[in-house]
């Protein structure tokens, strides 16, 4: 058990009586009289309600990084900054860059310069509480350099205090549909 160490860690699943799952995690320590081991001292750990709520925490991870990555629609979550904290795989193929591109970029470096203003502006009365949500039009910059034109729905997720924790941009590209607008508005 010990393979000439000082010391173990192990971690362990005992029965109680009452046929219940306890999680333990052991440390021992040796004792040796001419280099073998004669007795141990251990140390014992009940880790039970921290191994449920790792489950827990697992569990609940799983079934968001689920819904966030398998929607069938562009999502973008940022700090108030504007900051993109994280992106994901429909958001990633419709602007051309793999998901870990997209994090840590400012929204102003993949947003039309035109439309900076008004992206910002949006995130500010979100953040401020002044807006629950909103639905705008603007354009975002691809990693290939063009513009597509998209349908921004947004909103605001708050932590149990009621402060802003990150916004959530909900992405629909309207590329077609404005290609179209413009062709009707010149008839």
């Amino acid at each position: 058990l010990f393979n000439n160490q000082n010391s173990t860690d192990i971690d362990l699943v005992l029965r109680s009586s009452e046929n219940n799952t306890i999680n333990v995690t052991g440390h021992g320590h040796p004792h040796q009289i001419n280099g073998k081991v004669v007795a141990t001292n251990w140390i014992f750990r009940n880790v039970t309600s921290e191994k449920y709520m790792e489950s827990l925490l697992w569990d609940d991870y799983s079934q968001y990084s689920g819904i966030f990555d398998y929607i069938p629609v562009a999502v973008l979550l940022s700090d108030r900054r504007g900051v993109i904290l994280q992106a994901n795989t429909q958001a990633g193929e419709l602007l051309g860059y793999a998901t870990s591109e997209l994090q840590g970029q400012h929204i102003e470096n993949i947003t039309h310069p035109d439309d900076i203003q008004i992206s910002l502006e949006y995130l500010k009365k979100l953040m401020t509480g002044q807006l629950e949500h909103y639905t705008i039009e603007k354009r975002y910059k691809c990693k290939s350099g063009d513009y597509i034109w998209t349908e921004i729905s947004g909103s605001l997720v708050r932590n149990s205090k009621g402060d802003p924790l990150y916004a959530i941009a909900h992405i629909k590209n309207i590329s077609e549909l404005k290609h179209f607008e413009d062709l009707l508005g010149k008839l």
